[in-house]
């Protein structure tokens, strides 16, 4: 559908509801039965006990150990702390005439993420995304005074589609939704919504079967009928060349809502619509995809799964090993219970038969032979999976593994964190984008709410063509490797002036030159600063030995202090751009 129905009248609402209906319809059939494959991961990452970990009995629970769990914890944290320990999180990178403005931009990102809470979010995405790939992250803005500025919802992949899947993603869909559930009597007593809403009767039962290839939610029947939760979808469809945002409930296919997808900016003398350029759903995911594959059909936990359920039984079986050899069985003869019952076979066991009471204890042949080795070979092959080797993890190496084998494996564990890290800021720099855009687009009221807080008191400040690349992309961009890079750049410049090997004049282009050579953002009225800090500078032209002037500081707290100057507009940490450029119409448009 290329144009967007007459919604003023009955008929053009019911095609559009049937429409949209058609396509979620469409985008939960291409899921297939990839939920159940979520489900059982989810499952053993909260390690719910299943009957895969027992090897003989089926009547009795083993019990689950913890493997996948804490690797996961730790891949959520190795990947997430470079990220987040950085400021801002994401630097922007200018163009052209947007090159001095990219400060300030990078500046506006920062501060909307800090109030859209952006560490707790993105750590929920990524720890979603070990299990379900792709997390999806909803961005919108509220106006509501307690709550107002731009907010971001985490949405499980089972609730999102997106269709057609195949054309690149969220951008090239023609539409997005995603599924959530609304009480019947708020829905029907909503006066924003249609009148069509008043034809609701009974609920949808809130269960993820719907994404089985059904076609139709199943009636619910609660208590209360106007408690009953009814299946609803919010969908983002593109219509010609704009997106509009609806609602539908999609068991009753009816239309809810329907709007521009836009901001409503009110002049003086008019007010216009101004729309979004693309809808505010954002992927977070670990691995790449394949050829038009939007969902991961194997996570990173996947890769995890058949080593934990090994481990399981490894443990399981030397668990229950060791206790029958603690406790043996015991065959009775005589009147002791019902004669040949036994009815669990355990540590400590007595089977009762039909004569006189005789005990006969039933010597154990349980042997751990190759178990403790089997069970430190999963422990290792967990950390190869999942890029997360024990050193990541805090433990020790065992005794004779050699520095080499310990670079090695470092080396490896950084390449694959590094990989994660990439992947999962990828839609994290399109929403730094985005921000911009809805900066822009919500202006007025930003400096209306925020004053003189708002980094920017004017929208030509920011505007500009600029993209955005995470400031802590890999480990050495973290605050103490940063310190140690700046730290040894100073000194080295610092020894070699008093070496006589650098002119004085030449010092601040060849600190400067380390500086870039380094990857480090910064501008360089800020490195001038700290360098005449760091050498004891006390006036133009005059440049003392290293620590001998009064202006002198230790070189690690002016590291410290250099930092202050990263996210300008130089190059940012971490090398290739990861997000297309944010256009400079937003600024037309509103002048206009």
């Amino acid at each position: 559908m290329n144009k967007l129905p007459n919604i003023k009248k009955p008929e053009g609402r019911k095609e559009l509801a049937q429409y949209l209906c058609q396509c979620i319809e469409a985008g939960k059939r291409q899921q297939g039965n990839i939920g159940d494959r979520w489900a059982r991961l989810e499952a053993m990452a909260k390690q719910t006990p299943t009957d895969e970990g027992s090897l003989y009995d089926e009547t009795t629970t083993p019990s689950t150990f913890p493997l996948l769990s804490p690797k996961i914890d730790q891949l959520v944290g190795a990947i997430c702390g470079p990220v987040l320990s950085a400021r801002p999180y994401f630097t922007a990178i200018g163009y052209g005439a947007s090159t001095s403005k990219a400060k300030k931009g990078s500046d506006v990102v920062q501060f909307l993420m800090e109030r859209m809470s952006f560490d707790r979010f993105f750590r929920v995405a990524v720890r979603r995304a070990t299990t379900s790939e792709p997390a999806i992250v909803f961005c919108y803005f509220d106006e509501d005074y307690a709550d107002f500025g731009p907010k971001a919802d985490v949405i499980h992949p089972k609730n999102f589609i997106i269709y057609p899947a195949y054309k690149g993603g969220i951008k090239k869909a023609r539409v997005c939704a995603d599924r959530y559930y609304e009480r019947l009597d708020d829905l029907k007593e909503n006066e924003a919504f249609f009148e069509e809403r008043k034809d609701l009767s009974g609920g949808d039962r809130p269960d993820d079967q719907a994404f089985q290839g059904t076609t139709r939610s199943q009636p619910y029947e609660g208590s209360l009928s106007g408690d009953q939760p009814v299946e609803c979808w919010r969908v983002i469809a593109k219509f010609g060349d704009e997106y509009h945002l609806c609602r539908v409930a999609f068991g009753r296919k009816i239309l809810l809502s329907c709007e521009p997808y836009a901001v409503r900016v009110e002049g003086i003398e008019m007010s216009m619509n101004i729309p979004f350029l693309r809808p505010g759903y954002f992927e977070v995911f670990l691995q790449e995809s394949e050829e038009n594959e939007f969902l991961r059909e194997v996570p990173v936990a996947h890769k995890m799964q058949s080593i934990q359920l090994v481990f399981d039984k490894l443990l399981n079986c030397m668990v229950d090993g060791t206790q029958m050899n603690a406790a043996t069985p015991i065959i009775a003869t005589g009147a002791i219970g019902d004669a040949g019952k036994l009815i669990e076979y355990e540590p400590g066991s007595i089977i009762s038969m039909p004569g006189n009471v005789s005990l006969f204890p039933v010597p154990s042949q349980f042997n751990s032979g190759q178990m403790p080795q089997l069970i430190t070979l999963m422990s290792e092959l967990a950390d190869a999976a999942s890029r997360v080797s024990q050193a990541g993890q805090g433990q020790q190496f065992s005794g004779n593994t050699t520095a080499t084998e310990v670079s090695g494996i470092l080396q490896g564990q950084r390449m694959g964190l590094d990989e994660y890290r990439s992947n999962s800021c990828q839609g994290m720099a399109e929403l730094c984008a985005f921000l911009v855009e809805m900066a822009q687009l919500y202006f007025v009221k930003l400096i209306q709410h925020y004053g003189d807080d708002f980094p920017a008191q004017s929208v030509e400040e920011f505007a500009g063509e600029y993209t955005f690349e995470p400031t802590g992309k890999t480990e050495e961009s973290t605050p103490g490797a940063l310190i140690e890079k700046t730290k040894l750049a100073m000194e080295m410049t610092a020894n070699m002036v008093a070496q006589g090997m650098l002119p004085p004049q030449l010092m601040l282009e060849f600190y400067s030159l380390l500086i870039k050579t380094l990857k480090l953002p910064m501008e360089d009225h800020v490195i001038e600063q700290y360098i005449q800090l760091a050498i004891g500078g006390v006036g133009a032209g005059v440049v003392p030995q290293p620590g001998m002037g009064p202006g002198a500081q230790d070189p690690q707290q002016i590291a410290a202090g250099l930092l202050n100057g990263i996210g300008s507009s130089g190059p940012a940490v971490g090398g290739d751009s990861l997000m297309p450029s944010a256009g400079q119409g937003r600024t037309s448009q509103m002048a206009s």
